[in-house]
């Protein structure tokens, strides 16, 4: 069986949700980035794994494109 390589924001938000630990700590982070409440508590008291959760609804509002461009981040989209 052949392992799939993660996209780079997938490695990104693997790092962060590993990094924040707590469901606590994850509710929090989801806030700031301006993820609303309920969603955030959901998906920080998921007992999915980080790599299930990189397609979660609350990451794609809380870590959108404008964020990463935010970071100075280069898009793909801007190379075509």
């Amino acid at each position: 069986m052949s392992a799939v390589a993660p996209a780079k924001g997938d490695l990104f938000i693997d790092q962060g949700w590993r990094q924040w630990k707590t469901h606590r700590r994850r509710r929090a982070a989801l806030l700031e980035l301006g993820v609303r409440p309920r969603l955030a508590t959901n998906t920080a008291g998921s007992g999915r794994g980080p790599w299930y959760l990189a397609r979660a609804k609350a990451l794609s509002v809380g870590l959108s494109n404008a964020y990463f461009k935010s970071l100075g981040l280069p898009t793909l989209i801007d190379g075509c």
